[in-house]
């Protein structure tokens, strides 16, 4: 549980996971108690402060992604809803897959930064003015396998 409450900037909380080369999932169960308060959730390079891929919680109840530039809606969310992520994050084309809920949001997307040839942690940023509680559970990274396997 994240709690953003201070007139800070930037406030954020990090989570190292290990250092990340190649293409891994990401998987985690996320949500807010409002929607009214924006925060931010980077996937990043700590040493070079570059972010990866980099999800919105808007203001106006929508997550979005940020390639850079713009902010793209994903879909819309509810206040006190638990949201399972699951992100395909290939670290060497700077590019991203994600599904929330298990529907797919979007392929191909691209990271806020590419100048970066790891990724290393995740953490969540909270803008000035927008206090929030944010809950992020069940966080696990895993080795991507291509093809993934089928139970029988």
């Amino acid at each position: 549980k994240v709690i953003g409450t201070t007139s800070a900037t930037i406030v954020y909380t990090y989570r190292a996971m290990p250092s990340q080369t190649a293409k891994f999932k990401l998987l985690f169960t996320a949500g807010k108690e409002e929607t009214n308060k924006a925060c931010y959730l980077q996937i990043y390079n700590v040493a070079g402060n570059t972010n990866g891929p980099y999800l919105v919680f808007d203001a106006s109840g929508n997550i979005q992604y940020y390639n850079g530039s713009t902010s793209i809606t994903l879909q819309t969310y509810s206040a006190n809803t638990a949201y399972d992520f699951e992100l395909t994050i290939d670290v060497v084309a700077h590019t991203f897959d994600i599904l929330i809920d298990g529907v797919s949001k979007g392929t191909g997307l691209v990271f806020a930064s590419s100048a970066m040839s790891s990724l290393t942690g995740i953490r969540v940023v909270k803008p000035a003015s927008q206090n929030f509680v944010f809950h992020i559970d069940r966080l696990r990274v895993q080795t991507y396998v291509s093809p993934e396997p089928t139970l029988v």
